[in-house]
């Protein structure tokens, strides 16, 4: 039988070494940070193209600030507003079109199913006339 003297480790006095632990915990910090946004930005951005019922907006803007000149994109998606753009997302072309609010003349969104869109029937609109906060 050996003998185990005061200078070996005892298994439970072993302990990890301080590089090791810092390695680990970049591991989980960076898997935590990075890994979430990127899967769920995937889920969002599938979210905007595929085909739901979700309602789509047809927009007549001005094509230049001070301009009489208008132009008309129709089947659009809100992505999101702040105070002076609108974000909105064409599934059509693949597109994203950022609109500033000054220059948007009207606003129409559809709440129409998209089974109603492909019979052509009415359903439900909302209207939004001359949406700019004015000169």
């Amino acid at each position: 039988m050996k003998r185990i003297s005061e200078s070996d480790p005892s298994p439970s006095s072993y302990t990890v070494p301080v590089y090791q632990m810092a390695g680990i915990v970049a591991v989980f910090t960076i898997g935590y940070t990075l890994l979430p946004p990127y899967f769920l930005a995937g889920i969002a951005a599938d979210s905007l193209q595929s085909s739901s019922d979700e309602p789509l907006t047809s927009v007549q803007y001005r094509a230049t600030s001070g301009s009489e000149e208008q132009t008309t994109e129709k089947g659009l998606r809100v992505i999101g507003t702040t105070q002076s753009f609108v974000f909105f997302y064409d599934r059509k072309e693949s597109r994203n079109l950022i609109i500033p609010t000054a220059q948007i003349v009207e606003m129409q969104q559809s709440l129409k199913s998209a089974s109603q869109r492909s019979q052509g029937s009415d359903g439900p609109e909302k209207t939004v006339k001359d949406a700019s906060p004015g000169p």
